[in-house]
């Protein structure tokens, strides 16, 4: 493709994120963004509009990675989006929390458990850089999969809403102190913090073509084609058929 389609694919990515930004207030200026990026494709891509986009509307970026313990090679991604923050200069926190133990400490279920250790660790960061908003990089898809998910567990009319593009933190102080993940002694901000999701109205299409021709490459989790888990089963199984 030309350089000229390579930079409208880049534009139109940003300009949904702006347009939704300036729709909802996403990111206050003058604030801090953690970013979670797991280092696959949708959150790389987050990360990188979002690195051209915050100088413009005068945010700050705090990427934040977690590795759950799941996987052999989750060191080594953690070892890439450490990489990647430091190339982008962006300040970044890597951590390691063993989910496995988690569910079995709560009795939860892993998907569950990786869940709430995960928000758990994005509010610990959250109140350690006194950030205004946590970015999450959830796009259609990760939409459809949601409605459908509460769906299938019987959820009523009311409870079979999706995802909101900026809405509140998905856990509470007592549900995050489960994972020993207390509120912060000096709040800089309202803490946990609200969850931006900007590529909430976007197509995985669209951001794979964005990564695709801006040549940033991304990893894999191999535990996204696990049909193990109810999600992936969605994906790979019952959303092909609707």
């Amino acid at each position: 493709m030309t350089r000229a389609l390579s930079a409208s694919l880049h534009a139109n990515l940003t300009e949904a994120l702006a347009r939704a930004d300036q729709a909802l207030g996403l990111f206050p200026p003058g604030g801090t963004v953690v970013v979670a990026v797991s280092g696959g494709p949708d959150s790389v891509a987050l990360l990188s509009v979002l690195r051209d986009y915050a100088p413009r509307q005068g945010f700050r970026l705090h990427v934040a990675h977690l590795d759950h313990m799941l996987r052999p090679e989750a060191v080594e991604d953690a070892a890439w989006v450490q990489q990647l923050a430091a190339d982008w200069r962006l300040p970044i926190t890597v951590d390691a929390r063993d989910v496995r133990r988690v569910a079995a400490r709560l009795g939860r279920g892993l998907e569950d458990a990786a869940r709430l250790t995960r928000y758990g660790f994005l509010a610990e960061v959250a109140g350690r850089v006194g950030a205004t908003r946590v970015a999450v990089a959830h796009q259609q898809e990760d939409q459809a999969e949601t409605v459908l998910l509460k769906l299938l567990r019987g959820a009523g009319l009311a409870g079979l809403r999706g995802m909101l593009p900026l809405g509140p933190f998905p856990f509470g102080p007592a549900e995050l102190a489960e994972v020993d993940v207390a509120p912060p002694r000096l709040a800089a901000a309202p803490w946990p913090p609200p969850v931006a999701r900007p590529f909430l109205g976007l197509p995985r299409r669209a951001i794979l073509a964005h990564l695709q021709e801006q040549g940033i490459q991304a990893r894999q989790d191999a535990t996204n084609q696990d049909p193990a888990f109810r999600r992936n089963r969605l994906r790979q199984q019952v959303l092909p058929l609707l």
